[in-house]
């Protein structure tokens, strides 16, 4: 049943994403304000802990990325739906991060401690979900 649904999401993502090669410079779309890729991006859009919610909540920022990095958007949503439970999990609540990715030995910045694979693994932290989503982009690249 979480297959079909993730690849119902998917297919919505990737067509309402799909030829949308635009590059954002400010833009209003359901009470968000979206800066350019290279700057801050700020959004009010609530998530609703629904993974519409989180689609409508993120869809500007993976477009962002998308933008920025060449991944589609579509996989980015894909992903933080599957990895923060639609915004919902622990990771996603109390450290911003949306993608589950864990320290490494250059990460400077805040950890959390939580069960993973092992008891008491590091998980990156971030200001704002935002920088969770530059992170995951940069590591893909």
């Amino acid at each position: 049943m979480r297959c079909i649904i993730l690849s119902t999401l998917l297919f919505v993502v990737l067509f309402s994403s799909c030829g949308t090669k635009r590059q954002l410079a400010v833009t209003k779309n359901n009470n968000a304000t979206i800066t350019s890729a290279s700057g801050s991006v700020k959004t009010n859009v609530v998530n609703n802990g629904s993974a519409n919610g989180y689609i409508e909540r993120y869809k500007d920022v993976a477009i962002a990325e998308m933008n920025t990095y060449g991944i589609p958007a579509s996989i980015t949503l894909a992903q933080g739906l599957l990895e923060s439970g639609n915004g919902n999990s622990s990771l996603a609540t109390q450290a911003n991060n949306h993608f589950g990715i864990k320290c490494t030995a250059v990460w400077k910045g805040k950890t959390m401690l939580k069960d993973d694979d092992q008891k008491d693994e590091c998980f990156r932290v971030y200001k704002t979900p935002e920088e969770s989503f530059r992170d995951h982009s940069e590591f893909l690249q």
